[in-house]
This record gives C-alpha cells, sequence and structure tokens, in this order.
C-alpha cells in the first residue's frame, strides 16, 4: 500500500509542519462516533493488464472519475495498526505529452510501467527531497491503481507497493489497500468533513479509525 511509504517520507517532517498543516483546519466534534452493525461485501478479484497480474482481494464494485481526484488532499483518519502522519498531497493530472517524456526517460523499468496509464502523480512536500516519484497507473477495474514509485537517485529504481483502490465520497478520498483492506482517509483542502459524513463513510467499511492530525480528539471506535 502506498501510504507505508509515505509514512517513512513524511515522518521526517519537523513536527511544527503538522501543526501548520492542521492548524484551524479540524473544528468539527467527531467524538463517539459509531461504527457498529454494519455490512460490507467485497470481491476477489485479479486485474490483468498488459504486462503482469494484479491481485485486489478487497475490491468493491466503483465508479470512479479520476478527474475529480485532482486537488490537495489533507490526511484525516486511517485505519491501520502503525500510525499514519498529518500531511497533505498534491494529486495531480499527467498529460500525453509528459507521460511521453516519462517513458523516455526512466523507460519501463524492466516492463513494470504502462506510461500510457499513468495519468495521475501524488506529490508530497518530501517528493523532491526524497527523490522519488509517485504515479497511479490505471488497470481494467475502476479505481483501482498501480502504484508506480521511482527512485531517482544514483540509480533509477522502482519501489515495489501492493495496488490501492481510491473511491471518492463527497469531499472525502478513501484510499483502500488492495491486500488488508486498511483506508486512509483524506479531505480535500479545506473542506471541513461533518461527524454524519465521517462516521457513515466509515461504515462503508466497518472500520475502526484514528485521527491523523488533531490529536485532541478521540479515537473513532465501535461501541461496545
Amino acid at each position: 500500500m502506498s501510504w507505508y511509504i509515505l509514512i517513512f517520507i513524511i515522518s521526517v517532517i519537523h513536527q511544527s509542519d503538522c501543526r501548520n498543516y492542521t492548524k484551524g483546519y479540524i473544528k468539527q466534534d467527531y467524538t463517539n462516533i459509531d461504527t457498529k452493525n454494519v455490512t460490507n461485501s467485497t470481491n476477489q478479484v485479479s486485474l490483468r493488464s498488459k504486462n503482469n497480474l494484479i491481485s485486489c482481494p478487497y475490491f468493491k464494485e466503483n465508479k470512479l472519475r479520476i478527474e475529480k481526484m485532482v486537488d490537495v488532499w489533507q490526511t484525516l483518519i486511517h485505519t491501520a495498526k502503525d500510525e499514519v502522519p498529518c500531511f497533505k498531497i498534491l494529486i495531480r493530472k499527467v498529460g500525453k505529452t509528459e507521460r511521453k517524456s516519462n517513458k523516455a526517460r526512466y523507460r519501463t523499468l524492466g516492463g513494470n510501467i504502462l506510461w500510457e496509464n499513468c495519468t495521475l502523480e501524488i506529490r508530497t512536500t518530501s517528493s523532491k527531497a526524497f527523490k522519488r516519484r509517485h504515479f497511479l497507473q490505471g488497470t481494467t477495474y475502476n479505481g483501482v491503481f498501480k502504484n508506480i514509485i521511482i527512485e531517482t537517485g544514483e540509480i533509477t529504481k522502482l519501489v515495489n507497493e501492493n495496488p490501492d483502490q481510491w473511491f471518492l465520497r463527497k469531499n472525502l478520498l478513501i484510499m483502500r489497500d488492495c491486500f488488508n483492506g486498511d483506508i486512509v482517509i483524506f479531505a480535500r483542502v479545506p473542506y471541513q468533513p461533518s461527524r454524519k459524513l465521517l462516521e457513515d463513510t466509515l461504515k462503508i467499511y466497518k472500520k475502526n479509525g484514528s485521527w491523523t492530525c488533531d490529536r485532541t480528539f478521540k479515537p473513532i471506535r465501535e461501541k461496545q
């Protein structure tokens, strides 16, 4: 899942940066959100691209308009065991000319990249410092992207990462690991989601959530 890489990258950012990201951002009272008694149907599928087989056991039918993903997003809630830091991402569109340029520059790195399908790029404040580029390569299944993370140091190499499925729900962007089902919920900056929207979103995935930025709020847990 791509956010494991993002955790490593962002963890070196000074704590003051995190405070600057969240200052004046989360103002809703999100305590005591209920996520009980929810059903969640998933299908195990394999996604065959031109050059490999992509497995997504947690695939869920989804209609995603990828142009709606293009924006600045703030981490808000995660469901993983490991802590997800507070940070923003920029998702930008990669045009046809740029994709051709990327193909000429990086090649296919062993036939693992289909540049014509890499229509989105994720950037963070530390992308340049760590000499990494992170593209989302579309597959034949809506919302499922292969993570193309390229290290551009002395030796250009591809970082191996699980694919993710992405969902949009109003002004929330949900990234779900294809293999373990963990999710990270992002909010469109500077949108402030309501308590009910967050509660309903977690119910869809039948998950407990923890905050990424504002530690004054209690974690979102199922009622016992």
